[in-house]
């Protein structure tokens, strides 16, 4: 008698962050099987499967996905975490043969470091320079203001300043430093337009739009680090030509990277010409309470159901290009988003959504 293998999808964590992946995908029939060292995470109480190990080591999972291949047919693997487990989710969907994008190019998207080195010119990014974690010499030619960053950072927005004179470069350094994973910073040049973000899915190397967004971000002119406040919806009749912009580098960063299925967050930045310029890439679900609190509002159809349909490669429908004006602004703290909670604004036109938001002091 011919055992029938039943549909499974591999969830990196089960925290908090990851608990509506996990509720999404029992509701759609999914057996789930979780990847935490936490024995106490709030997820696991829902998941089939619990594997005790880091999401930060493929290694250390090797043995135990060996066991899961004989038992189920594993279709997707979702993430919600930035940085390392990202790569970690790339060598699963290697291991068990499901397309994704490679491990090699996975790391070089994760490591802001090798983004700019592996990406083409086609698709253009802030000049940059790179300084090793410890390095005494920082004595680097840039004019000033530029950014100080991590290459790779747990929590986005970490350690990151804006530097507008000399006696703040150690200040800023000191602060990258703790930040990064890579022992690598990166010094940008400082671009003066805004910050958005192109939210959107691959399906069969296919670009997927979601949404376009911009950032609410903050400096502080004190110390000149930076912090994101929100995210807020744009006009599409007046920003048409941005957000093709955006669609079109997008669909030459798949294609360059030979992104087969995945989450696709691309930030972005406007030069003095108003032109975009790519900052960072995440191949994640993403940690900004998107999930939370702006989808559900924003959009006429279930994101994370449509989401768990492409990660599994299921056919996804036609989706509505209308998003509703809406607006997400993080409470205060120095807690990572999750942590810190949120407020969603939404109105019938971008105007009456930017009289909300000058309403609510952001």
């Amino acid at each position: 008698m011919t055992h029938i293998q039943q549909n499974a999808i591999i969830c990196i964590a089960a925290g908090p962050s990851q608990l509506p992946l996990i509720l999404s995908a029992k509701k759609l029939g999914y057996i789930v099987i979780a990847i935490d060292k936490d024995p106490t995470s709030i997820g696991l109480k829902y998941v089939d499967h619990f594997i005790q190990k880091s999401t930060y080591s493929f290694d250390d999972i090797l043995s135990d996905l060996s066991n899961l291949k004989e038992k189920y047919n594993i279709t997707g693997v979702l993430n919600r975490s930035s940085g390392l487990p990202v790569i970690v989710a790339s060598k699963i969907s290697e291991y068990f043969q499901i397309p994704s994008l490679s491990s090699e190019n996975a790391s070089k998207i994760v490591h802001k470091y090798k983004l700019r080195e592996s990406s083409p010119p086609t698709i253009p990014s802030p000049e940059f320079k790179i300084i090793k974690k410890g390095d005494v010499n920082n004595d680097f030619e840039f004019d000033f203001p530029f950014i100080v960053k991590p290459s790779l950072s747990l929590i986005g927005k970490s350690g990151v300043t804006f530097v507008k004179g000399k006696k703040d470069i150690n200040q800023a350094i000191n602060l990258a430093s703790k930040a990064t994973m890579d022992q690598v910073i990166l010094i940008e040049e400082f671009l003066p337009g805004k910050d958005y973000s192109l939210i959107s899915l691959v399906s069969n190397s296919k670009l997927l739009p979601i949404c376009f967004l911009e950032e609410i971000n903050e400096i502080n002119p004190n110390d000149g680090i930076i912090s994101g406040k929100g995210f807020k919806t744009i006009s599409d009749l007046k920003d048409d030509q941005l957000i093709n912009e955006a669609h079109q580098l997008a669909k030459e960063f798949i294609n360059h990277y030979k992104i087969i299925r995945s989450p696709l967050l691309i930030n972005f930045r406007q030069d003095k010409e108003g032109k975009l310029r790519l900052i960072e890439v995440h191949l994640d679900f993403g940690g900004d309470l998107l999930i939370e609190g702006f989808y559900p509002v924003a959009l006429s159809y279930d994101f994370l159901e449509v989401a768990l349909k492409v990660m599994t490669g299921v056919d996804v429908p036609h989706l509505s290009d209308y998003v509703k004006p809406t607006a997400i602004l993080f409470n205060e703290g120095n807690s990572i988003n999750r942590k810190k909670g949120f407020k969603t604004l939404s109105a019938d036109t971008e105007e009456q959504l930017a009289q909300k938001i000058t309403k609510a002091g952001t």
